[in-house]
């Protein structure tokens, strides 16, 4: 038996291969996106400001001693349409001492451009307040 080869096989098949190149090629990926970054800050930083983006998070670690009835408070809210508070949490020391004090913890989320300010104060639920408060200029451009 002879094997011939078809006349159109070898086009055909060029063809084919073009169009799968072309097609590939003319495939657009999609840019990729910063991801969200977490910008921490501490007691050091109060007064200044942070730049963020949508979807970033600011991180603020404060020291704190429960024991002594005083915990860190919104004294002004940040603006809403700017930045939304994610919540706070007391992190207790790694000591068995009795009176050591731990950090507390807030997160903030920017959610839209725009600037607000970020103000805590350490105080007694009586209202009584001790020490400086923090304050943080937060600034959010998409």
């Amino acid at each position: 038996m002879i094997l011939t080869r078809s006349r159109t096989a070898a086009p055909l098949l060029l063809l084919l291969l073009l169009t799968v190149a072309f097609t590939a090629c003319g495939e657009e990926a999609e840019p990729a996106s910063d991801p969200p970054r977490t910008v921490e800050v501490t007691a050091e930083d109060t007064g200044s400001s942070v730049s963020l983006s949508p979807d970033d998070e600011v991180v603020i670690t404060l020291d704190s001693n429960v024991t002594t009835g005083f915990a860190w408070h919104l004294a002004k809210e940040p603006d809403p349409a700017v930045l939304e508070v994610v919540g706070s949490n007391y992190v207790a020391p790694d000591s068995d001492l009795v009176g050591t004090g731990g950090e507390e913890v807030w997160t903030f989320r920017a959610v839209g451009d725009g600037s607000t300010e970020i103000e805590l104060s350490y105080e007694r639920s009586s209202g009584e307040t001790a020490g400086e408060p923090f304050v943080l200029s937060v600034d959010v451009a998409g």
